[in-house]
């Protein structure tokens, strides 16, 4: 069983989505995104074709 090297775990969000991107398993979208119902259609989609993480750089009318 392989050792959990835990110097290399990110401690903060910043660190986990810069992470993600050097692994290529982030897709930023830089399009204006609807947080109601668009936002979590992407996330639902993404989710069941196992798609690389999402994040949103852009929310429209963000509560």
């Amino acid at each position: 069983m392989a050792k959990l090297d835990r110097s290399k775990i990110p401690t903060t969000y910043r660190d986990y989505l810069k992470t993600l991107k050097e692994m290529g398993e982030l897709n930023e979208i830089d399009d204006e995104v609807d947080w109601y119902l668009e936002m979590g259609a992407i996330y639902r989609k993404a989710n069941e074709t196992l798609s690389p993480a999402v994040f949103f750089n852009k929310n429209k009318r963000m509560p």
